[in-house]
């Protein structure tokens, strides 16, 4: 365990309980070092997904860089003109 932990606390099953004891006890780990483990393995197995995300994230950033569109300042004034005729101010 290296660096700084943060504590949790999980509620499991009886039939996961027996499952954790059981792997703990021949790997002769803890049951938290057991549960540490499947959460480095499962988000290992995610984080492919999220570096795709990313990626695609990445390579769209700035796409509509050439296209021509108004500012919001632009936008909020062109929405409001005719305002104060209609509300009679």
């Amino acid at each position: 365990m290296a660096g700084l932990v943060k504590k949790t606390q999980i509620y499991v099953t009886d039939n996961q309980w027996t499952s954790l004891v059981r792997e703990s006890w021949l790997k002769k780990v803890s049951v938290a070092e057991v549960i540490r483990s499947a959460i480095d393995e499962h988000l290992a197995e995610t984080g492919s997904q999220t570096e795709g995300l990313e990626s695609a994230l990445r390579s769209s950033a700035g796409i509509w860089r050439s296209r021509k569109v108004e500012s919001g300042i632009d936008y909020v004034n062109r929405t409001r003109q005719g305002w104060s005729k209609r509300a009679n101010w």
